[in-house]
């Protein structure tokens, strides 16, 4: 495959990604009205596609995955969450997670997205979905990754309040992982192994950060009442989790699929964290996805469309500065490893035609 290299613009259109290719992101911090500091990182052309982040890592680390996803037809926008990478933490006294969601929104405004794809990983995917609920004319289509909600999880979230169950916790984590191999080959070992043992000591010298995403999440409300909102208004919801996931279970995901009446994905072999190590099978995914009409009538209407800076509605604000930030479409490489066994298996199942054996094993017990 010829991969092409646009690195201008002609005549102020907006180019999207072709197919099959990663593109390059630029990197800014921007502040808020109030002064709160965000860091945000910008890449592709055409519909807005919004990313959040997990707990205790930032954008960066997700670089991989979202350089993937403008060839879809999508300009991305990875925002670092409150009190990780760029982004500064609540205010003293006001680190719930609501206002964590709220800032979040506040970011929406300043970048002059008026309604995105929502895609989250793990706390990301409560990010996703809180916002959602909170302002749903904002979301055109949701689409979660391990997502850190569902009724087992949010009946295990007192486990932070106890530091031996904290620190069983934190284990599990990293048992996940490292033991999720698939998609890693040659300097991708040294790549992973290296980013996430940085993450792993900076997060032992600085822990505070981390601690308290997980204190605002297990203070929070319980989501089934945002998942009920999503279903209430009929957004288009899509999660995508690991059945041997060790810290979100599969039963979570699919508590959260069946109250939010969204599609699910399994991935058999996979763990919390496989879309690190194999991002272009999250790619594939959302092309099969987006292929079978599952996301959304309205997603697949506007991808049809084409979105420019002198038309940029509905999807953005008037002279959006999302828009200036993205650098023009400039290829970076190949977007899928030729590899077959490089790529997770995945299984899409319609909304209640779950099998009983994602039900086998019982959650833990409520607070």
């Amino acid at each position: 495959m010829d991969i092409p290299n646009l690195s201008a613009e002609a005549g102020g259109a907006s180019f999207v990604a072709p197919p099959g290719v990663r593109v390059q992101f630029e990197h800014h911090r921007i502040r808020l009205p109030g002064g709160h500091r965000v860091g945000v990182s910008v890449g592709g052309r055409g519909i807005p596609l919004v990313f959040f982040h997990g707990i205790g890592l930032n954008r960066h680390v997700y670089l991989r995955l979202v350089n993937r996803l403008p060839q879809l037809g999508f300009l991305v926008a990875a925002i670092d969450a409150p009190g990780h990478g760029d982004t500064h933490a609540p205010a003293r006294g006001h680190d719930t997670f609501e206002e964590r969601v709220a800032i979040t929104e506040q970011v929406l405004d300043s970048l002059g997205i008026r309604r995105a794809v929502l895609v989250g990983h793990s706390m990301g995917g409560r990010t996703a979905a809180e916002l959602a609920a909170r302002r749903p004319e904002r979301a055109l289509t949701i689409i979660l990754i391990d997502p850190a909600l569902g009724e087992a999880f949010d009946a295990s979230r007192s486990r932070v309040s106890s530091p031996t169950k904290m620190g069983l916790g934190l284990a599990a984590g990293l048992v996940d992982l490292f033991r999720d191999r698939v998609g890693l080959r040659g300097n991708d070992h040294l790549w992973h192994t290296r980013t996430f043992v940085g993450i792993l000591a900076r997060t032992a010298v600085r822990p505070g950060p981390l601690l308290a995403a997980a204190r605002a999440i297990a203070a929070s409300e319980r989501c089934n009442r945002a998942l009920g909102i999503l279903a209430e208004h009929s957004t288009p919801v899509a999660i995508v989790h690991g059945e041997k996931d060790m810290l979100v279970s599969l039963e979570s995901a699919v508590s959260a699929a069946r109250l939010c009446g969204g599609t699910l994905v399994t991935l058999p072999d996979a763990y919390h964290s496989w879309v690190l190590s194999t991002p272009w099978t999250f790619s594939a995914i959302v092309r099969q996805l987006l292929s079978e009409h599952r996301l959304g009538i309205e997603l697949d209407h506007a991808l049809a469309s084409k979105v420019t800076r002198s038309t940029p509605d509905p999807w953005y604000a008037p002279n959006s500065p999302v828009l200036s930030m993205a650098a023009p479409v400039r290829v970076l490489g190949r977007a899928e490893p030729t590899g077959t066994h490089l790529y997770h298996q995945f299984k899409i199942w319609d909304a209640g035609s779950f099998p009983k054996r994602f039900e086998s094993r019982q959650p833990l017990p409520p607070r």
